[in-house]
């Protein structure tokens, strides 16, 4: 069987090289491709300079990539269920679904702005929920495969309880909140505002001189305050946890409730309108003046005009 050649990073911080392969079989529910392009992102960045731990080397790079398949280890579907046959050009990308006609998609062309992508694609094993089941009441809900569900009791052998399930009250918060996010429209204008909210809080950082990554996935979002980019443990631990400190007892005493612990999430929640959102951005914009010793906004001149 001809082989195959691919670029590999032997080491991190070491030069690429082009190695020989033995050609690949598909595993079931796989699929061998011919490629034909592949993106490098940041990720290939980290993994140059050593700092996501786990990954085995030598490694090829680029992960998001366009191809055609040679061979299939079983019959495979796209993510809309379509069947994939030999022959296909096909991208595996973490955005898909995007609409094609909103001015991300057209004008800005940038698909992963699209209001109306799908982000992951996943069908997990499990879900598990916290409080959003009860409207911020203390509620939980997991679920998944009937295999695995099968195990809890009475069906199963695993037990479980806890004192406040199937509360009353936290199941009609519950219920009242599923009614409020099932609106259409609903996710696209809280992310719509978390996005405003990590963009204003960026600007706030940026103009007083303080290094932040502002992280977000949806309406959650976290300000770290280091250098960036965070997409681990690791890297998340090089965040300065005093600075954070500051800055959450800043907003305090402005008035705004970040989550205390640097390594926390913030939610933006459908109570949170414009108003909260500015409040919130112009009140970081003070705390983080105030880290960096820099002192209130000026007040602008007023100028009177002579008649």
């Amino acid at each position: 069987m001809p082989g195959v050649r691919a670029v590999v990073r032997p080491a991190p911080r070491q030069p690429l090289e082009l190695r020989s392969f033995a050609e690949p079989r598909p595993e079931p529910g796989g699929a061998v491709l011919e490629m034909l392009a592949s993106e490098v992102c940041g990720t290939d960045v980290h993994l140059h300079h050593g700092r996501l731990a786990g990954v085995p080397y030598p490694i090829i790079p680029g992960h998001v990539s366009c191809g055609r398949v040679l061979e299939t280890g079983g019959a495979l579907t796209d993510v809309f269920g379509a069947p994939i046959r030999t022959g296909q050009l096909v991208t595996f990308y973490d955005v898909y679904g995007i609409c094609g006609r909103c001015w991300h998609c057209l004008v800005a062309k940038a698909g992963t702005r699209c209001p109306e992508r799908k982000v992951y694609g996943i069908t997990p094993d499990m879900t598990c929920l916290g409080k959003i089941v009860g409207g911020g009441l203390p509620a939980a809900a997991y679920g998944g495969r009937a295999e695995i569900m099968d195990q809890v009791a009475p069906v199963g052998p695993v037990y479980q309880a806890g004192t406040l399930s199937g509360n009353p009250l936290a199941m009609a918060a519950g219920c009242t909140a599923l009614d409020l996010l099932t609106r259409p429209g609903t996710y696209e204008a809280l992310e719509a505002r978390t996005v405003r909210l990590q963009i204003g809080l960026s600007r706030a950082a940026q103009a007083a001189g303080v290094m932040v990554t502002v992280n977000r996935v949806g309406s959650m979002l976290t300000v770290f305050f280091c250098r960036g980019p965070v997409v681990d443990y690791a890297s998340a631990k090089t965040s300065d946890t005093k600075l954070y400190a500051r800055f959450f007892h800043g907003l305090l005493k402005r008035g705004v409730y970040l989550p205390p612990a640097q390594f926390e999430a913030a939610f933006v929640s459908l109570a949170h309108g414009e108003a909260e959102i500015d409040r919130t951005i112009a009140a970081a914009g003070e705390a983080l003046r105030e880290i960096a010793g820099l002192g209130p906004v000026p007040e602008p001149a007023v100028r009177v005009a002579e008649s």
